[in-house]
């Protein structure tokens, strides 16, 4: 039975890697683009248009950026927290063996 749980727990781990591995992806793969256009329009404001305007233009991209790092956070946490629910079923199982009238085993 240990056994069992052990196995049950090391392949929820595997899965919940691979969805954060999968998340960031889907993150890059959408921000990347979007960032480089804002990067290359605030390149050809900064040749064809008023200063003023152009560094309206550069605090819209420092916001992209910051933006940016706003999700990278949030995906830095989402992988704690997928982290945390996997620590919290390993120290759930042992109750589980404890109702069963098992004897109680730590993972």
């Amino acid at each position: 039975m240990k056994d069992d749980i052990k196995t049950l727990a090391d392949s929820l781990r595997g899965a919940f890697i691979d969805r954060g591995k999968i998340v960031k992806k889907e993150i890059a793969q959408t921000l990347v683009p979007a960032y480089n256009d804002v990067k290359r329009a605030i390149e050809v404001l900064d040749e064809n248009l008023e200063p003023p305007f152009a560094r309206g233009m550069v605090q819209f991209s420092n916001g992209c950026k910051s933006t940016e790092a706003t999700f990278s956070r949030q995906s830095e946490l989402g992988d704690a927290y997928d982290i945390l629910k996997v620590r919290r079923l390993y120290a759930y199982v042992p109750c589980l063996i404890d109702d069963l009238g098992e004897t109680k085993t730590s993972l």
